[in-house]
């Protein structure tokens, strides 16, 4: 109880920090915050807690709080000055909530009192996590008068609040063989003990009071029982400000009130009564009454719905892990034990119900045992199954975060073992007990020595387990380990994994459709967005042999997925050296990134469609043909030459027609890109073009030149004549048609031709040329080339 002694010294300090500093100070913050911390963790075992003062007491979830303190004795007179029966904290209640409670209690009473009272305050804050309680308490000791004085729980009811011991569940284990063994005829119900004798101004008819409980209940929906799905309890907030509600006040209701309540609840389905007695936290603030009246018919309602569901033939594993769940966290855990137990008597029970009631008492026992005893338990008496799965869940989870690797590794090796019985529940429970379990690998993270076992141990399972629905559970255990390999950087691993997988279902003799749907699908899976974003970004730090080995062969077993998300991450990549990595993984892919690739060829963003035509020029066929010639017509430069690659380099011959068409109106650049791309194909029917381009004085000079030598590269000795007549001489006496350096390209031309027509057309035009410093400069290109 030391936790609830730390939780009060929170609360004093964040009062005294409020008194001395503003809310809003960060020493104001820091404590709130702290308070807020210390609450959350102890609520993360239960729903809520209750803290009350009565007679100078505090009392904790119903139980006086043995000891004495300076800031018990503080807290237990603020709550008391100021009126404040009890608070309930649920979980997840936040610093700002706990500010507006403390504010209340730094206010004087009378201030407090002139506002309206406490309740009223806070109910303005609307605080969703924080309820104010007028259910009021008293240390009853024996020979005194209890809550049955007053019409509500019992004595032993109130003792539920505490667990249950050895001799509790010995005593209740023993009724219970009895039961099976004797039958006893049913018993009439015992009625509820009567309220405390209240003025009444008339007499209220219990039957007219449970047809107006009938229509308000009638509002709630029926719940679901489903396996490996919690209860819903019922959200009962919807009764506030009711007739009903209000006609309840503010002390413990009348007897007629709650026995028309109790005949209300008693026509409810089962379902729906379980989930009524679950969401009695639910109920509105502010209607202590009809709080009281709900709680003290908890007990009878708990009963009555779990007998109900068991005669009705609910599913027994969905049923008892609602009614465990509910008892787990009920401050009327015995009482409601004890209640079913009265009800199983009059309703002449079947050994089978008693034998469930007896497994419940069981698991209830199994949670306030200490970790040594159930390590124990679980290890020599095979008390492991017969544990719910959120019981051995959580058993192992703490092995695991209690650091005591050797117990968990030898419950492990328990539950692998059983993945191999023939007992088929043993089975199926293990294979959904190691599904939790393989939620771990990444959070907070298994030893290494329970990995390797895990990961085999259902892999074998999987190549060999004869049952759909039990194979269903270790197909979701491997998908959870494949996805922790990969968002752990291991994509390589999960390859191994599934390559396994596969040939374990090829060794079948027997192969089901089922299991290599098993198969398809965690290959699928693969593709899931966010696995390959994850490998995606590991192209970036992968050195050459990782890419190669794992990293590509991954993007090749997801296909068509892959190269399309390659490709949409190009497109949006800034950086030039991650667009590089990307653009390599692309190519490795081949013809089957092309599809993806195609589909950026037509984004708005300019840089991927360059970099998608630059990567169907080393990867296309003559698909890419029209899709490149209709982006010479873009409007980026850059675009059009990377099109005018793509085309000669895909299409060779093919792409000559369309580049010399398009040749005129482009721009210098994209003009000498289709020059050298005439050159690179040995367009003969490019000549005429060419030779009219650099004869053209409009033209720019290197263009001209280019497309001069671009004319000897094409090798036809048709063109002859059309370089000598671009090489000659021509006009006055000092003056020259063309400049020098266009006639040099067409000499350099005709020695590329490499033909004597050609040496002997050059060698006349030198001899023929003056002597100045053009036939110097032209005599040295034949120098050059040695044909003089």
């Amino acid at each position: 109880m030391s936790e609830f002694l730390d939780i009060v010294q929170n609360f004093q300090l964040a009062i005294k920090t409020q008194l001395m500093y503003t809310e809003n100070h960060p020493r104001s913050q820091a404590a709130l915050a702290r308070l807020a911390e210390v609450l959350e963790a102890w609520l993360a075992t239960r729903p809520s807690i209750h803290i009350a003062a009565s007679q100078g007491k505090l009392f904790l979830d119903g139980s006086p709080f043995e000891g004495k303190h300076i800031h018990l004795t503080a807290l237990a007179r603020q709550l008391t000055e100021r009126q404040i029966s009890g608070i309930i904290f649920q979980r997840g209640v936040s610093p700002h909530e706990l500010a507006e409670v403390t504010a209340v209690l730094i206010l004087k009473p009378a201030r407090l009192e002139e506002a309206g009272g406490a309740a009223a305050v806070l109910a303005k804050k609307q605080l969703p996590h924080i309820q104010l309680s007028q259910t009021q308490y008293k240390e009853v000791r024996e020979g005194e008068g209890g809550e049955q004085d007053h019409g509500g729980a019992s004595a032993a009811s109130r003792a539920a609040a505490e667990p249950l011991d050895a001799a509790t569940t010995a005593a209740l284990e023993a009724a219970i063989a009895a039961l099976a063994a004797t039958m006893p005829p049913a018993q009439a119900r015992p009625a509820p003990p009567p309220p405390p004798a209240q003025p009444e101004t008339a007499t209220v008819d219990p039957a007219m009071l449970a047809d107006q409980w009938k229509q308000q209940l009638a509002l709630l929906p029926q719940p679901a029982l489903a396996p490996a799905q919690p209860f819903p309890a019922a959200n009962l907030s919807y009764l506030a400000g009711t007739p009903l509600s209000i006609g309840m006040g503010n002390a413990f209701p009348a007897a007629q009130q709650v026995e028309g309540l109790r005949q209300a609840l008693a026509t409810l389905p089962p379902e729906t009564l379980l989930s009524v007695v679950a969401g009695v936290d639910t109920l509105p603030v502010g209607y202590p009454g009809m709080r009281m009246g709900f709680q003290a018919l908890a007990a009878e309602s708990f009963g009555q719905a779990a007998v109900g569901l068991l005669e009705g033939g609910s599913p027994w594993g969905p049923t008892r892990d609602a009614m465990f769940e509910i008892l787990r966290q009920a401050p009327q855990q015995q009482a409601m034990l004890a209640a079913t137990d009265v009800e199983l008597r009059t309703r002449g029970a079947a050994l089978e119900q008693l034998t469930r009631l007896q497994e419940l008492v069981q698991q209830l026992d199994w949670e306030n045992q200490s970790m040594e005893e159930k390590l124990r338990q679980a290890q020599d008496q095979g008390r492991m199954w017969q544990l719910t799965l959120d019981q051995r869940l959580r058993f192992l989870r703490r092995l695991l975060d209690e650091g005591r690797v050797e117990g968990l590794l030898s419950l492990l090796d328990v539950i692998l073992a059983a993945l191999r019985q023939e007992d088929v529940a043993h089975r199926e429970m293990a294979a959904q007990t190691l599904t939790g379990v393989a939620r771990w690998m990444e959070d907070p993270g298994l030893p290494i020595e329970a990995e390797g076992p895990l990961i085999g141990g259902l892999s074998a399972h999987f190549g060999w387990e004869p049952l759909a629905h039990i194979h269903r559970a270790s197909t979701e255990a491997l998908d959870v380990i494949i996805g922790a390999q990969i968002r752990r950087d291991e994509p390589g691993h999960a390859l191994t994994l599934l390559r396994e997988l596969s040939g374990l279902c090829a060794f079948q003799d027997n192969r089901q459709e089922w299991r290599e749907a098993a198969v398809t699908n965690l290959w699928e899976s693969l593709a899931e967005p966010a696995y390959l974003r994850r490998v995606v970004e590991l192209l970036h730090t992968a050195n050459a042999e990782t890419m190669l080995t794992e990293l590509i062969p991954y993007f090749e077993a997801v296909g068509h997925p892959a190269a399309q998300l390659l490709v949409e991450i190009l497109g949006d990549e800034p950086d030039r050296k991650r667009r590089g990595r990307l653009l390599e993984a692309i190519r490795c892919l081949g013809d089957e990134a092309l599809p993806a690739v195609f589909e950026g060829v037509a984004s708005p963003t300019w840089y991927l469609v360059r970099n998608t035509l630059n990567l169907l020029a080393d990867m296309g066929d003559a698909g890419a043909l029209e899709p490149s010639q209709a982006c010479l017509t873009h409007p980026d430069g850059r675009v059009r030459r990377a099109a005018v690659r793509t085309l000669w380099k895909v299409g060779g011959p093919a792409a000559v027609k369309p580049l010399l068409a398009a040749f005129p109106g482009m721009d210098p650049e994209t003009q000498l890109e289709i020059i050298f791309a005439m050159g690179q194909v040995r367009a003969v029917q490019a000549v005429p073009a060419l030779a009219g381009f650099a004869q053209d004085h409009r033209n720019d000079e290197r263009l001209r030149v280019r497309a001069a030598e671009t004319i000897g590269q094409i090798g036809d000795p048709g063109s002859i004549p059309l370089l000598a007549e671009l090489a000659r001489r021509r006009g006055r006496i000092f003056t020259t048609a063309e400049p020098l350096p266009v006639r040099l390209a067409a000499c350099r031309a005709l020695i590329t031709l490499d033909t004597a027509e050609a040496t002997q057309a050059l060698y006349d035009l030198v001899a023929a040329e003056p002597w100045h410093k053009d036939r110097a400069a032209l005599q040295q290109v034949v120098t050059e080339a040695k044909i003089v």
